[in-house]
C-alpha cells in the first residue's frame, strides 16, 4: 500500500508479506446452489439501485420545472 510502483513482482512481494504476517485473507468458492442465491441478491440490488436512481431523476426534473413556472 502506498508503492509508487506497482507490477507484478510488487504485488507479490506485497502479498508474501501479508502472508507471512497471517493478515491474508482467504477466499472460498461457494457451492452452485449458494451462488445462485447470490446471484439474484446482486441483480436485485442493481434493479434497485436503477429504480431509485431513475425516480430521483424524475424528482428532480419535476422540481426544475415548477421552479420555472410563473407564480
Amino acid at each position: 500500500m502506498g508503492s509508487k510502483h506497482s507490477g507484478d513482482e510488487t504485488d507479490a512481494r506485497y502479498l508474501a508479506h501479508l502472508l507471512r504476517l497471517g493478515i491474508l485473507p482467504t477466499g472460498t468458492i461457494l457451492p452452485a446452489k449458494h451462488r445462485e442465491v447470490r446471484d439474484l441478491a446482486r441483480k436485485r440490488m442493481q434493479l434497485v439501485r436503477s429504480r431509485t436512481s431513475h425516480i430521483l431523476a424524475v424528482e428532480n426534473t419535476t422540481a426544475r420545472q415548477v421552479r420555472l413556472l410563473p407564480l
